[in-house]
């Protein structure tokens, strides 16, 4: 077992969503949501045909900001949601496609098909992350093996092939939390700079509006959306953040804002990861009562690897899993709940594999073993068959979970209904 294999297992289930993608967009019509579609010229001949037909059910949703930025940039305020980095790899990465790939494809179609080939590889590599800091949590191979598994079928699969940020933003957590473990400590102030940016865009004369085509234009005047030269109030706060003013204006953000009677299917379709992340986090903590008096701000140095639940090196990471979990609960539109809590953080797929494997350390040993790597695949859907039938009634639950939600979800996403 090592890195290589679970980066092209990784990549082979990516290919399956996308296969799957195209199952179930082209068998069933898609839903009429009111959803935001971007302005765009429908490109023409064979190859925009083909990209158009196999791969737009991964535009949907949230998808088609991501697209709009990374064609035309921050036209209006709606857009201000959407953090720069993942349209920026997103565009760039559409002008190396255009050049090593010189066919005739349309803007937005060249975009959509290095979109869906960009998050396969940074799922992939998200995987390898996850595998190494897992590794060095654990210091098990079997445990970072299972758990990086687990992870490229987890319930919100379709979002890491989609253009949604979940892949990369998945790679920068486990990538930057395997560094910490490695005491390697750094600053991030991306998101501060994007604040200013959007001030300086929205508030100012500073940063001058692109020309934009026509089509995008007309559009923008048809919907009357608030364009950079026309200031918004949150230009005049004293902290002018637009990021909390655009969620509240436009997508009611707020406390409490989504518990209604019209919202219930929503809850029940995130309830499964909600209630499998508070009851582990409710059972971390019963364990380490002691931690809690100082959140684990006093190093414990002996630490018990040999379970998720006895680990003390797992503190942080439940904390942080919990509390995002609250605050999901109370702040956020619940759909988006699933896909947030499977990028963020690496709690789920170590409860999941901590279920799903044997406690015995002897008996984990012997499925190590009986691992082959001859045949990457192959081998790895056995050992996958292997742990489940072995596995608790517990882990069977969890399992058939993620594999029921990485089906249900891209069925839904992908026909326009509410999975996004």
């Amino acid at each position: 077992m090592n890195g290589s294999c679970v980066f092209k297992f990784s990549l082979f289930v990516r290919l399956f969503v996308i296969i799957l993608q195209v199952i179930f967009n082209r068998c069933v019509p898609d839903h009429n949501a009111d959803a935001f579609r971007l302005p765009y010229e429908k490109g023409v001949g064979v190859s925009n045909t083909i990209v158009s037909y196999f791969l737009e059910g991964f535009s949907r949703w949230d998808a088609q900001y991501f697209l709009h930025i990374s064609l035309y940039g921050y036209t209006h305020e709606n857009t201000l949601a959407f953090f720069p980095f993942f349209p920026m790899l997103l565009r760039n990465s559409s002008k190396i496609l255009s050049v090593i790939f010189p066919f005739s494809l349309s803007p937005l179609n060249c975009a959509l098909l290095s979109g869906v080939l960009l998050n396969s590889i940074l799922a992939s590599l998200s995987t390898v992350a996850l595998y190494k800091l897992t590794k060095r949590v654990f210091q098990s191979e079997i445990f970072a093996f299972t758990s990086a598994l687990l992870f490229c079928i987890n319930p919100a699969s379709i979002f890491f092939s989609a253009l949604y940020s979940e892949s990369f933003f998945s790679l920068l957590t486990f990538s930057s939390l395997w560094a910490l473990e490695r005491g390697w400590f750094f600053i991030g102030l991306c998101g501060l700079g994007y604040q200013i940016y959007c001030y300086l865009l929205f508030c100012t004369s500073v940063v001058p509006e692109k020309e934009l085509p026509e089509i995008v234009a007309n559009f923008l005047v048809r919907n009357d959306l608030k364009v950079p030269s026309e200031p918004s109030k949150w230009c005049f706060w004293n902290i002018p953040l637009s990021y909390s003013y655009v969620q509240a204006r436009y997508w009611d953000v707020g406390f409490l804002h989504y518990f209604s009677i019209k919202q219930i299917p929503n809850f029940v379709l995130a309830a499964p990861v909600i209630i499998i992340i508070l009851l582990s986090c409710v059972k971390y903590f019963i364990k380490h009562r002691r931690e809690l008096w100082h959140l684990g701000l006093i190093e414990n140095k002996v630490y018990d690897t040999s379970d998720v639940y006895s680990n003390t090196k797992c503190f942080p990471y439940f904390i942080h899993m919990f509390l995002a979990t609250v605050f999901c609960i109370l702040f956020i539109h619940i759909q988006v709940v699933t896909r947030m809590l499977c990028s963020s953080s690496p709690i789920l797929y170590w409860v999941a594999a901590a279920a799903l494997l044997p406690a015995n350390d002897r008996a984990r040993f012997k499925l190590l073993k009986e691992h082959s790597q001859k045949n990457w695949l192959f081998d790895s859907l056995l050992f996958i068959k292997k742990i489940f039938l072995k596995s608790s009634i517990q882990g069977k639950i969890i399992f058939c979970y993620f594999v029921a939600y990485f089906l249900i979800g891209t069925f839904l996403h992908v026909n326009f209904f509410p999975w996004t």
